[in-house]
């Protein structure tokens, strides 16, 4: 696994003659959430063997709390939320795979301060770094980043130097924005690994940064990463060619707009319980009546519940949706595993084909590993048995 966190050390290189400029520096916003979808297509090979194409998508969220000052600087303290889905073919809906949480202080310029010192930021191209001053077309600087990679339970830091570039300044939709490149290449030696041996790694990305906004709106990477593995591995080296689009929405917090949401779907979806919001989340639990027992098929009974909820869902573009199956702890954990993965797909591909954008829906499944109540009775574990849809606001 990659993780990429820029640091603020940075040196200005070059700057040729232009007719104008603007600033670049953050201007995140505590009644804004920001939402970063990335789509990333990439190529595995197995000891220079091709094994398959991936296709995954990750949501990053960042939401701003408060504002900081620290030694005359002012940071923003962000919430950072990383939702990891991958999926087989581009036909399949994506599942969850993957859920982190994170909190720092993000400063104008870029630079981080982690609240907690022993984590690390998940993979990600979120927080490019600036220098201070205006940028103009042919600006060049540099800043020291760290790449963290994961294998099993090996961790391996990487400190790297990334070097930025203005491409270009323009305006879109009345809008001013700064096109800049990130990029950076190196051989690294791991000292006493464990599994890893070396990491060759090269990355190119192009940014548009909203000059208002104070964020970027895309980002598109071309990456190449080879990993060498010690002698006794599974295999000698892996490595993973391909191209990854960011695309960042900005969703105002708007409180009302969630509790009208609440309150349509329990006027008009029956047989749910709705959770009022909390932490811009909506949880929509349905009980064990969608399957019959062992199965994954929604009843056709119950099928235009869930039509309903997909059409009142569709109305809000702010939503994204993440659907749970889970279990009771009778029987094998495995079975029951799949078994409410499979449950949870099934809801997934129904509100999609019914309007829902695939892009905005995931499935997971829990099987017995989440009870809302101990399982120690009939009644409780009927209680367990459940589809659980929670409608995720901006994150």
């Amino acid at each position: 696994m990659k993780k990429f966190l820029v640091f603020p050390l940075i040196s200005l290189v070059f700057l040729s003659s232009i007719s104008f400029s603007f600033e670049l520096k953050y201007g995140l916003s505590t009644n804004n959430i920001y939402r970063l979808k990335v789509y990333t297509k990439q190529d595995i090979y197995i000891d220079g063997v091709y094994f398959r194409t991936v296709e995954g998508m990750a949501k990053i969220t960042y939401q701003p709390y408060a504002y900081r000052e620290i030694d005359g600087q002012r940071y923003v303290e962000v919430k950072y939320l990383f939702y990891y889905m991958n999926r087989k073919s581009p036909t399949d809906e994506y599942k969850l795979a993957k859920v982190d949480e994170v909190s720092f202080l993000v400063g104008q310029l870029g630079d981080i301060v982690l609240l907690d010192k022993s984590s690390s930021l998940p993979p990600k191209r979120g927080i490019p770094s600036f220098f201070s001053g205006f940028a103009a077309k042919g600006y060049k600087w540099q800043s020291r980043g760290e790449e963290v990679y994961t294998e099993k339970d090996e961790v391996v830091k990487v400190p790297v130097i990334v070097n930025y570039s203005v491409d270009d300044i323009f305006m879109k939709e009345g809008k001013n924005f700064i096109s800049f490149e990130a990029s950076y290449n190196y051989y690294y030696s791991v000292p006493a690994g464990k599994y890893l041996k070396s990491l060759k790694v090269s990355s190119s990305i192009k940014y548009n940064w909203d000059a208002i906004e104070g964020i970027f709106s895309e980002y598109r990477e071309i990456f190449d990463i080879t990993k060498e593995f010690l002698p006794g591995y599974a295999y000698s080296s892996t490595r993973h060619q391909g191209t990854s689009l960011g695309i960042m929405e900005i969703i105002p917090i708007d409180i009302a707009k969630q509790y009208k949401l609440a309150r349509e779907i329990e006027k008009f979806v029956s047989n749910v319980q709705v959770s009022p919001p909390e932490n811009n989340e909506i949880k929509v639990n349905i009980s064990d009546i969608l399957f019959d027992t062992g199965s994954y098929e929604v009843k056709p009974s119950y099928r235009d519940m869930i039509v309903k909820l997909a059409e009142i869902i569709r109305q809000y573009n702010e939503v994204d949706v993440v659907v749970e199956g889970h279990t009771d702890d009778v029987g094998n954990r495995d079975f029951n595993i799949t078994l409410s993965e499979n449950r949870a797909r099934s809801v997934a591909k129904l509100l999609i084909e019914n309007g829902v954008s695939k892009n905005k829906v995931s499935y997971v499944g829990y099987g017995p590993d989440r009870p809302i109540v101990p399982n120690t009775s009939d009644e409780n574990r009927s209680k367990n048995r459940r589809v659980e849809i929670k409608l995720i606001w901006g994150k």
